[in-house]
């Protein structure tokens, strides 16, 4: 069977699933999103999903992850062509409206927008009929998928909150796992899974948006400390949602120093800007350490993130041009971001490695992520080695995760590579 095959199998299977769910005075909603690939589970897919749901404030909807993407069900008692009307004026009016399919099906038939008198919708990149489109061939699949991501970017840009949290949602969507938590496996972890990830992420990406609300007046030194103050009250919103579990304290740390410096020395290179916010971390190492990072970094001469940090993320921004290249080179996004994630491995000193496995083991991975970086059939066979020697790559995942960030709030159509 091929993949279209199994695609379209699987897709009339859930239609006669969701109508054998409800009775005669009930109406199953279906929402999935418009992503032309037969592979659709990736960042960019997520985060319109979940954006779009939390946006229409829906609640006990049943969510399934799989190669055909994400997809969520949910039963309503609402008269069916109430439901309809409400989600096609969403649909039309929502900038990511246009991404996301939310059908309405009774125990008898679909509602479609012809029982509501609504035009039928539009293309992503033309005013013809979608479905012309689509039977036509009249674009590629490359150029929809552009259209689509720079849907998202343009919806994204210029707003912390919605560009951290896309971040996040490529870094927890990146396939295959190398040990870490995707949609698919728990990898390693046995206290996480992706609802974690999910319910940490939609409770830390608000507060990305209170860097704004910083004086950017304040002395450098009062500067740091409010957004270090920032960074503790969103590790405390993180720990209480996902039961004390720690799911994205290092990209906190690596979020806000973007933000914080971009936001307090907006006219500067930006990587002066993170070292001349980062100087104060300097203090950190005459501590006593409570940080894995600072712990190796005594023990071990390793690069913490701090360093990284005091180096102006030098090394993280020169590695956004390998994810642009990436998403120039492979078809699938997913693979785009597994490819730069190996990079990431490749380079940085992870401490979720060093605490669990120790300097050998850790050097052993940054040398064969290097090696395979570019060499996607060793992938899966490389994942299944690092859940093997019981290891995440959590400190490369929130580099990617950051990556995206640079990629996103400073993105200009118009430029060919950012960062030079």
């Amino acid at each position: 069977m091929t993949k279209l095959t199994n695609f379209l199998a699987q897709k009339e299977k859930n239609f006669y699933k969701a109508q054998a769910m409800v009775s005669d005075n009930q109406s199953v909603l279906m929402f999935k999103v418009n992503y032309p690939s037969l592979s659709k589970l990736n960042g960019f897919t997520m985060f319109v999903f979940y954006e779009c749901i939390h946006t229409l404030k829906l609640e006990d909807i049943d969510i399934t992850y799989s190669q055909h993407g994400i997809e969520g069900i949910m039963i309503s008692e609402e008269d069916p062509i109430v439901l309809k009307q409400r989600f096609v004026t969403f649909e039309n009016t929502h900038p990511l409206g246009r991404l996301i399919d939310i059908d309405v099906l009774t125990k008898h038939k679909m509602i479609g927008r012809i029982d509501i008198n609504e035009p039928l919708r539009r293309c992503y990149l033309c005013e013809n009929i979608a479905h012309v489109c689509i039977v036509n061939q009249t674009h590629t699949t490359v150029e929809v998928q552009q259209a689509f991501i720079d849907r998202v970017i343009d919806y994204c840009k210029f707003n912390k909150e919605k560009t951290a949290a896309l971040a996040m949602y490529c870094e927890c969507a990146t396939t295959p796992s190398f040990g870490r938590v995707t949609p698919y496996t728990s990898g390693i972890h046995s206290d996480m899974d992706i609802s974690t990830f999910i319910v940490s992420i939609q409770s830390i990406a608000p507060y990305f948006n209170k860097v704004s609300d910083i004086d950017p007046s304040l002395s450098d030194k009062q500067y740091f400390m409010a957004l270090r103050n920032l960074g503790m009250c969103m590790e405390e919103a993180m720990l209480k949602a996902t039961n004390n579990i720690n799911t994205h304290k290092g990209f906190i740390f690596l979020a806000l120093m973007l933000f914080g410096a971009y936001h307090k020395y907006p006219n500067q290179a930006l990587q002066t800007s993170i070292k001349q916010l980062a100087l104060f971390l300097k203090e950190d190492f005459d501590l006593q350490p409570d940080t894995a990072g600072l712990e190796w970094s005594k023990k071990a001469d390793i690069k913490s993130i701090r360093h990284h940090a005091l180096e102006g993320f030098s090394e993280i921004i020169k590695t956004q041009n390998t994810l642009h290249k990436n998403m120039k080179r492979y078809e699938d996004i997913n693979d785009a971001f597994a490819s730069t994630l190996l990079t990431c491995m490749s380079f940085v000193d992870d401490t979720t490695i060093l605490k669990r496995a120790g300097l050998t083991t850790l050097h052993t991975i940054q040398q064969k992520a290097s090696t395979i970086s570019q060499d996607k059939e060793k992938w899966e066979a490389f994942s299944k080695e690092c859940i093997a020697y019981n290891i995440s790559p959590g400190g490369s995942a929130d580099v990617l995760a950051l990556l995206v960030i640079l990629r996103v709030f400073f993105y200009d159509k118009g430029e060919e590579i950012l960062w030079k």
